[in-house]
């Protein structure tokens, strides 16, 4: 199973973008989740759930770490997700094709990580591409902190 994880703060615009891309997209074997940071904003959660609902699985967490934070929970399963191959973006990345997954899928090989490249430059916040790792090999990763709670842990992870 192939999960594409897309991790959103507060952008309920850009969480339905992506909800419509999904739904245009060839997505076989795939699923969709919504990893939401909403930080205890009422009633944000509901809208970003009620919005997920028939389309994608959605993922509260008032913890702190912004994306690479949510991505080390889902490494050490503190997000519990079942997946052989997981796709990671975030919400200001959008499918660009349908076959955005398959795309990612015939470069992956295991022990590696599929990153799109927006820019041949190296730049904070590469990381908002997207990127593909298989389960073995996140679970394998090294994070700067025991806990990544801010912008400077996230920025040393790159």
């Amino acid at each position: 199973m192939t999960i594409v994880a897309v991790c959103i703060y507060n952008r309920i615009d850009n969480l339905k973008h992506w909800l419509h891309c999904w739904q245009l997209c060839d997505t076989q074997d795939a699923k969709l989740v919504i990893i939401h940071n909403h930080y205890n904003e009422p009633g944000l959660s509901e809208s970003f759930r009620e919005a997920c609902k028939g389309i994608a699985d959605y993922i509260p967490s008032d913890k702190l770490g912004y994306d690479i934070g949510r991505l080390q929970d889902v490494c050490r399963n503190g997000i519990e997700l079942q997946y052989d191959l997981l796709l990671w973006c975030c919400d200001d990345t959008f499918p660009m094709s349908k076959d955005f997954i398959q795309q990612f899928k015939k470069k992956h090989t295991p022990g590696t990580v599929v990153c799109m490249q927006l820019s041949p430059y190296v730049r904070p916040h590469i990381r908002t591409t997207g990127f593909m790792i298989d389960k073995a090999t996140a679970e394998k990763l090294v994070f700067p902190v025991e806990n990544v709670t801010t912008k400077d842990d996230c920025y040393k992870f790159e």
